[in-house]
């Protein structure tokens, strides 16, 4: 590199020592604009932000024993036993899961409200964002409408 320096004109040098700075800022930019992804990622768990409690499926599931079964395998065991299940025992998994969900609105409400209240407003308008964008991805849209 210092052979290299020696045999450009001053000129050169200065072009050359100027690329490497930006070349250093972007790579500075970029390690900073991860740090702030990293950040917000991570927040959401250091704040301890409720999480979803899931379907009555996800509540049978988690109420089977996996053993020494692989998880394909065990996932297609329990899908056949929750469409054998009868619906009167399907009711109490459903009745569960409403019962998480009630409890999980309330907690992320709390939830909300302690950021408002320490200054993260940030990660309560993420989540209303992402609900809002999940809720519209569950909507119900007839084939005619897609094709508009």
């Amino acid at each position: 590199y210092e052979i290299y320096l020696n045999l450009i004109s001053e000129n050169e040098k200065k072009k050359v020592v100027t690329s490497f700075k930006k070349k250093s800022n972007v790579k500075t930019r970029k390690y900073a604009e991860y740090l702030v992804t990293k950040k917000t990622v991570h927040a959401d768990i250091d704040l301890m932000k409720p999480k979803v409690p899931g379907n009555a499926f996800t509540i049978f599931i988690k109420s089977l024993d996996q053993g020494e079964l692989k998880l394909k395998d065990f996932m297609y065991d329990a899908a056949i036993k929750w469409n054998m299940l009868p619906e009167e025992e399907k009711d109490v998994f459903r009745t569960l899961a409403k019962k998480y969900e009630k409890q999980y609105c309330h907690e992320i409400s709390q939830w909300e409200k302690k950021m408002k209240k320490i200054g993260r407003q940030d990660l309560v308008e993420n989540h209303q964002f992402f609900m809002k964008l999940k809720a519209s991805a569950f909507q119900n849209i007839s084939p005619e409408e897609e094709k508009k």
